[in-house]
């Protein structure tokens, strides 16, 4: 019993770092009949033989092990002089509680796309990658980007887009999940 309150008050001491080597402490006692001890080191383990490690956590083996970062997904180049639109479908949130300190960024989603002329005729329909990308050659023009949906989640809203001659436009479609 004495061992362990010995270890709580240097413990304590530690953590308001007022405990120097070569310091004193009084340690009263709970029985009036025993008297104060006066501790002047911390305790040393019995044996000595070996010294002492830090040691640094490992997971367990049964867990998988963080990757290491790898780098964005990307299409190809785009031929040269060719127009249209390209991009990236995402889909979020994707946590049901989001926090400052535990960050839940929208994810890849695969998805199909309608691209509307200006009267509303579908031009060309496609399905984006796995990774949610996708570029889709168009003559210059203004267009629709129509995202489709299996149902009534996720959804996303068009999006009218300015093809430039000899340039892709980038364009992010966001679906939303429905998740709160």
């Amino acid at each position: 019993m004495r061992r362990w309150r010995v270890h709580l008050l240097c413990l304590v001491m530690l953590a308001m770092a007022s405990c120097d080597a070569g310091s004193s402490v009084a340690i009263p006692t709970s029985r009036p009949a025993e008297p104060e001890r006066i501790i002047t080191s911390a305790p040393q383990p019995a044996s000595t033989s070996e010294p002492l490690r830090s040691i640094t956590p490992v997971p367990p083996t049964n867990q998988p092990r963080p990757t290491p970062p790898t780098a964005l997904p990307t299409l190809p180049p785009a031929p040269q002089g060719a127009s249209g639109i390209e991009g990236q479908t995402l889909i979020g949130p994707t946590c049901p509680v989001e926090r400052l300190d535990s960050p839940c960024p929208d994810k890849p989603y695969q998805a199909t796309l309608v691209v509307l002329n200006q009267s509303g005729t579908e031009v060309k329909r496609f399905d984006t990658n796995a990774d949610g990308l996708f570029r889709v050659e168009l003559p210059p023009g203004t267009y629709t980007l129509a995202p489709q949906s299996p149902g009534r989640l996720p959804r996303a809203g068009q999006q009218a887009v300015q093809v430039t001659s000899g340039q892709f436009m980038s364009i992010t479609i966001t679906y939303d999940s429905g998740i709160r």
